[in-house]
């Protein structure tokens, strides 16, 4: 057979993406996120695929996919598999405040 020097894969560079929990399907093992730092009034909706080597953080704690919460700040780390995710670091989203307007009369 022929020896192979480099394979070149078509995508972005940056490996990391950084964006917002939309949704999570656990048995189809699979995540929507909106993609951060776009300046276009609709944010980039993607889906990635969560395997079973998937490292996942969530507040700094090895976590589950089910563990994981609509609207958490995600970082997720690419792996070399298409739409697949090696590694995600999830944030909680910060509690909304129902109370902003004081109740005391």
């Amino acid at each position: 057979g022929k020896l192979v020097n480099a394979i070149e894969a078509d995508g972005e560079e940056n490996t990391v993406i950084a964006g917002e929990l939309l949704e999570i399907d656990v048995k189809g093992s699979k995540i929507s996120f909106a993609r951060e730092g776009n300046e276009d009034v609709t944010p980039i909706r993607e889906s990635l695929t969560i395997n079973a080597h998937t490292f996942i953080l969530l507040d700094g704690k090895p976590a589950k996919l089910a563990d994981l919460k609509q609207g958490s700040s995600v970082l997720l780390r690419l792996s070399d598999e298409p739409n697949a995710v090696s590694a995600l670091k999830a944030t909680s989203p910060e509690p909304k405040d129902e109370k902003e307007v004081s109740d005391d009369k």
